[in-house]
């Protein structure tokens, strides 16, 4: 046995000996000798982490390549949409590219509306050649667009008379993903006579659920008796942003409809006097500098306005005023009889009362009578207009909004103040008054003037819209604008212009969401990204500030990121970590903030040793493609192992045979024969003695 160890040790050795020369020779051989290797490609899907609009439909950007040095004649698959949650696929379409190679081949997928499921979803692209399969994939969200709509509508009063102003209030709700902009009341009404009458009002910007209550006021509806039809839409838009690109959706809402109806005989004391002609400059030598065209007064209240009065003529005037009568309240004058001497002017103050118990919001136009006479000579008449809102306090649960206009003949300029009362016992938020005046009341080289609070003016369809934004207003509170124009060109439409005012509830909770947070595996001694995806849903451009602020001794760079965005527009931002030195986890945490918005995240991050290394998709295909690579490399390699394996074997059991079969020795031969022989004879000697 001692010489059969020894002779498969020495088996072993040559075994050996052959498998190092055999490896050797076969990376040798890898230099030179030429393998097939597959065509591997790859492919990529973006934008990353998308927001799509569902009314808008979809556009998912692909990208194909060749990783090696080859083409492929053609490539076949499909594209898939499935919700995320359920993996249930809602859109599939088959793919065929052709002539792949190491140029990447580029395209659109482009997905229709009624494609696209809201939430959720994930968008794999799976392509095959005759030698190779891969896939990738994108996830993705689905939200709707604004969708703007009347909540209700209301006009009083329900019966006015001929002449008579309306009142409106309208409510208007955005319940959809994205901010609405641009928003614009339409108003179209039909009446007797074949009686048609449009405007507009201009609205706020709105928020995901969000409500605009807007109240305003509709001149030149109610010439004649009879029933009218008053029908409401808005008009708005979607404006969405993502990579830069921008998108505009341009939407209406279903129509409201209300009905009015404007007696033959009175307003049964829904109404008022008809509409005011011209208001007079002067009155033969008088002349009106300062002239109240319309103010409002609250019921329970006074509001009191100044008349300038001025003699232009070289002699005294006697000026004398009658006031009318009004059921609803009172009106006095400071002075009745007034003497103005050459060149003098003087001011009287007429005071304004409304009853307290006076419910409705009515506007009134009352004629102020004058007789003016130089001394020794007959008088003159004529008549001064001017017009007031009644307004009801009751119930007092939203902003009241008064206004006192004024025109200056000298300068041909008109001025108007506008005054915004809280009644409630809550501050108000975001509330917007505004003011539309049209371009054939003012000349081309006209002067605006605003005061108070942020405000600016717009030319909008023939008109200039004159807004004021109140961020907030206290309980009881009350804030003040102005407005003064040059070169009017008629003082009348003053008398009563469409002013609104607008509210806005609730408050948004947030108008920043972040949708997607990505933290990879870090693996020490390497750099990696976390990228932060958000969509921002306010109306206003606002600045965003993301800060990430990470562990003792990990740098980031770029932890503090600035950004203004736009309404809808949806973002990601980056940061680069530095290498980490040592594996566990590390919590990093992140801060997001803007004017309206304050959020913090924790973040913990994984941290492996370098040498347990894990690869995301793309990365996979990478693998994939080396160690396919790799097989058919050292295929030769393998084969003479094996061989050298097989040899080892067979020698293993040929020393075996040999070592236990059987030998032939003819000395041993003769000796065993001899003794045979010998023990047959004592045998028988044995039998022959019995």
């Amino acid at each position: 046995m001692r010489w059969f160890s020894i002779y498969v040790s020495i088996v072993f050795a040559i075994a050996t000996a052959l498998c190092q020369v055999s490896f050797a020779s076969s990376n040798i051989a890898n230099v030179s000798t030429s393998v097939h290797v597959p065509c591997v490609f790859g492919m990529s899907l973006s934008p990353t982490n998308p927001i799509f609009v569902l009314t808008a439909g979809a556009q998912v950007d692909y990208s194909i390549e060749s990783l090696v040095e080859c083409s492929i004649s053609q490539l076949s698959g499909n594209f898939v949409l499935a919700n995320s949650v359920s993996n249930i696929a809602y859109y599939t379409t088959n793919t065929v590219f052709n002539g792949i190679s190491q140029t990447p081949t580029n395209g659109v997928f482009s997905i229709p509306s009624n494609s696209l499921q809201l939430g959720d979803g994930k968008a794999t692209l799976t392509l095959n050649s005759l030698e190779y399969s891969n896939f990738t994939q994108l996830n993705y969200q689905v939200v709707t667009a604004a969708n703007v709509f009347i909540a209700s509508a209301s006009v009083s009063p329900t019966n006015p008379s001929i002449g008579a102003t309306l009142s409106a209030v309208t409510n208007v709700t955005n319940d959809g993903s994205l901010a609405a902009t641009n928003m614009i009341l339409n108003i179209m009404i039909t009446g007797p006579g074949s009686f048609t009458y449009s405007t507009n009002v201009v609205l706020s910007s709105l928020s995901p659920s969000q409500t605009e209550n807007t109240d305003f006021s509709i001149n030149g509806a109610t010439p004649y008796s009879g029933t009218y039809s008053l029908m409401e839409n808005v008009s708005y838009q979607t404006i969405f942003t993502q990579n830069s690109v921008t998108y505009t959706l341009n939407e209406i809402s279903s129509n409201t409809t209300l009905t009015y109806t404007v007696p033959s005989t009175g307003g049964g004391g829904g109404g008022g006097a008809p509409k005011a002609p011209l208001t007079p400059t002067s009155i033969s030598l008088l002349s009106f500098t300062e002239m109240p065209l319309q103010t409002t007064v609250l019921a329970g209240n006074s509001t009191a306005v100044n008349l300038g009065l001025h003699n232009s003529g070289a002699v005294q005037l006697w000026v004398n005023i009658t006031l009318p009568t009004f059921r609803f309240g009172s009106l006095n004058i400071s002075a009745s009889s007034i003497l103005l001497q050459p060149g003098q002017t003087q001011y009287v103050q007429l005071l304004l009362t409304g009853a307290s118990n006076f419910t409705p919001s009515v506007s009134y136009v009352l004629p102020i009578n004058f007789s003016v006479a130089a001394v020794g000579s007959a008088p003159s008449y004529g008549q001064f207009y001017t017009a007031f809102k009644l307004t009801s306090l009751q119930p007092p649960s939203k902003l009241l909004l008064q206004s006192s206009t004024y025109t200056f003949s000298s300068t041909k300029s008109v001025l108007t103040q506008l005054s915004v009362y809280n009644p409630t016992n809550k501050t108000v938020y975001d509330a917007v008054v505004s003011t539309q005046l049209p371009t054939t009341v003012v000349q081309q080289n006209l002067t605006l003037t605003l005061t108070g609070e942020s405000h600016n003016v717009t030319l909008l369809d023939n008109q200039y819209v004159l807004q004021w934004k109140i961020p907030q207003l206290q309980p009881h509170g009350t804030t003040t604008l102005t407005y003064s124009i040059s070169n009017v060109v008629s003082s009348s439409y003053f008398l009563q212009p469409i002013t609104t005012l607008s509210t806005i509830s609730p408050q948004p909770i947030s108008t920043l969401r972040v949708f997607d947070i990505k933290v990879p595996t870090f693996y020490v001694g390497k750099s990696s990204n976390i990228t932060v995806s958000a969509i921002y849903t306010g109306t206003n451009e606002t600045n965003i500030t993301l800060n990430l602020q990470p562990p003792a001794g990990i740098f980031v760079k770029g932890q503090v990121q600035r950004t203004t965005v736009y309404p809808n527009t949806a973002f990601t931002t980056v940061f680069q970590i530095s290498p980490i030195d040592m594996s566990g986890t590390s919590v990093f945490q992140l801060f997001v903030s803007s004017p309206s918005v304050n959020q913090s995240y924790v973040l913990p991050a994984v941290v492996l040793p370098q040498g347990l290394n894990s690869s995301s998709s793309t990365q996979q295909i990478s693998s994939s493609a080396v160690s396919s690579i790799s097989m058919y490399e050292n295929a030769t390699v393998y084969l003479l192992s094996g061989a050298v394996l097989l040899l080892v074997v067979a020698a293993v059991y040929l020393v075996y045979r040999r070592m236990t079969a059987s030998t032939y020795n003819s000395e041993r031969a003769k000796l065993m024969i001899r003794m045979k022989q010998r023990v047959k004879r004592e045998l028988e000697g044995e039998e022959g003695k019995e």
